[in-house]
């Protein structure tokens, strides 16, 4: 979803997705964006477990441009 380049250098990267992902629920925590052997890893923390299914099921195999994003439930 996020290329290595964007997560070092879009200022308005974390509002963006956490305006994303608004539509499943409220967040507990900001955002956390890592790069990791050159892949972006973005952790979300909602404020409950129903919002964070949600977010999941609607953003787990989703695709934007050619890349797709992998979900983990923790």
């Amino acid at each position: 979803m996020v290329t290595v380049e964007e997560a070092r250098n879009d200022p308005d990267l974390q509002k963006d997705i956490e305006e994303e992902v608004s539509n499943y629920g409220a967040l507990k925590t900001p955002l956390k964006i890592d790069i990791i052997d050159d892949n972006v890893q973005i952790q979300l923390c909602f404020m409950n477990a129903n919002s964070a299914l949600k977010a999941y099921n609607a953003m787990q195999g989703r695709c934007f441009d050619d890349k797709t994003i992998k979900a983990t439930l923790l």
